[in-house]
């Protein structure tokens, strides 16, 4: 029984050790832990139209009204690109389009489109490519200001068959990011 006491003392002892040795063992461990906040970019543009003082014109939330044109006539609509101030670096492209509901005008609008989007191209800032876009050649950044043009000339040859009619110089103006571009431009 002494030896059986004894083993019992001595197995009481190596568990208390064993214990003892574990619950140190716990001071060795360690955790650790972090989120990273990742915030997108963006990429912001506006197009601002505008007008040279004294013309007779009305600007609308909708564009520039103008009255009493004639052909010959070359009226003022000054058509800028703006970037965001908050903006990312971009490319831009802009699309520019003639259109009339009018039969008599409808001839005419292809004319007037090639008309406009030859003279934008006339800037060696932009290139007119098979796709009708016209492409700004630099990267723009915040706050830059791009000018697509300043006039529309209304063709000398049209005649009274468009007298009253009414037409729209349409201008659509697309950014993408400059940086991990590829060149390609997506469809939107």
């Amino acid at each position: 029984m002494k030896n059986k006491r004894m083993g019992l003392s001595i197995a009481a002892a190596s568990l208390v050790g064993v214990l003892a040795m574990g619950a140190t063992l716990a001071y060795f461990t360690d955790k650790d832990s972090a989120s990273n906040v990742f915030t997108m970019g963006k990429v912001g543009i506006d197009l601002v139209e505008d007008t040279k003082e004294g013309e007779s014109v009305e600007i609308t939330d909708s564009g520039i009204h103008y009255d009493g044109i004639v052909p010959g006539d070359e009226v003022s609509k000054i058509a800028n690109v703006v970037v965001d101030s908050d903006s990312e670096d971009a490319y831009i492209r802009v699309m520019v389009t003639a259109d009339s509901s009018s039969k008599e005008l409808l001839d005419h609008m292809a004319e007037l489109t090639d008309q406009i989007r030859n003279i934008v191209a006339e800037d060696e800032k932009w290139t007119l490519k098979a796709d009708g876009y016209l492409y700004y050649s630099d990267i723009v950044s915040a706050d830059e200001v791009i000018n697509i043009f300043d006039t529309v000339s209304i063709p000398a040859s049209w005649g009274n068959e468009i007298a009253g009619e009414t037409f729209n110089v349409n201008i659509t103006a697309y950014a993408v990011q400059a940086d991990n571009f590829t060149g390609e431009w997506p469809e939107f």
